[in-house]
């Protein structure tokens, strides 16, 4: 995770495409949104490729939308050996990273209350249950851990909200330790593919990630290049 307050003021470390894109970017939210996400994701790329690669410079990767606009990484022009997911709120950027064997999906909410219209329109009978059944406190955090598990469904299938949210069910095994990642899955009943993952409560925001094959306990990077 990064914060807006870490992305450097100048675009350096953008490559000629990603200056581009940022160039026709007219709105200053857009635009600091757009290059928290791609600082943050080139900050865990770079912490994963310094293994088998050596980076010299930021710019030497770069992060392109695709054809279906979901983030894809390229070092030196080719194809990079992850796969990525970007996501961020009020300043603060999160990105998962997984070989390029593996789809992902993740996502990053600020707890706060929904409304009941909010649930109802995008949440099935199940999960509206889930949260009427929890207690009070508990709702906020039950109502974006869900609405986050969609999106990384939804992110990792590579469709967004083209598709219905009600067509990718959260099931929530208990929970154990609340500061640990927890494990979710997501049904999409389009495909009857079932979606492993990860979710944690941290500091007032919900991350979760969704990958095919299912992932492994998430590791945390907290390198940031200089």
């Amino acid at each position: 995770m990064q914060k807006f307050s870490d992305v450097p003021l100048n675009n350096e470390w953008l490559g000629a495409s990603e200056k581009t894109f940022l160039n026709n970017l007219k709105f200053p939210k857009r635009r600091n949104d757009w290059r928290l996400g791609r600082w943050t994701a080139k900050c865990a790329l770079s912490a994963c490729l310094e293994k088998s690669h050596r980076i010299n410079k930021l710019n030497e990767i770069e992060i392109i939308a695709g054809e279906d606009g979901a983030p894809e990484a390229f070092l030196n022009t080719k194809p990079c050996e992850y796969n990525i997911s970007i996501s961020h709120r009020e300043g603060i950027g999160f990105c998962a990273i997984v070989p390029a064997t593996f789809e992902i999906g993740c996502d990053l909410e600020m707890i706060e209350p929904r409304t009941l219209e909010f649930i109802s329109d995008y949440f099935i009978t199940d999960e509206n249950k889930l949260i009427d059944n929890s207690q009070p406190e508990e709702r906020p955090l039950l109502a974006n851990l869900i609405w986050s598990a969609k999106e990384s469904a939804m992110k990792l299938l590579r469709e967004g909200l083209r598709i219905d949210t009600r067509s990718v069910i959260v099931n929530l095994p208990e929970k154990k330790n609340i500061e640990e990642w927890q494990p979710l899955s997501v049904l999409h009943t389009s495909t009857n593919q079932n979606f492993l993952g990860w979710w944690r409560d941290d500091k007032g925001y919900v991350l979760t990630i969704v990958a095919d094959p299912p992932p492994e306990v998430p590791i945390e990077l907290n390198i940031t290049p200089s």
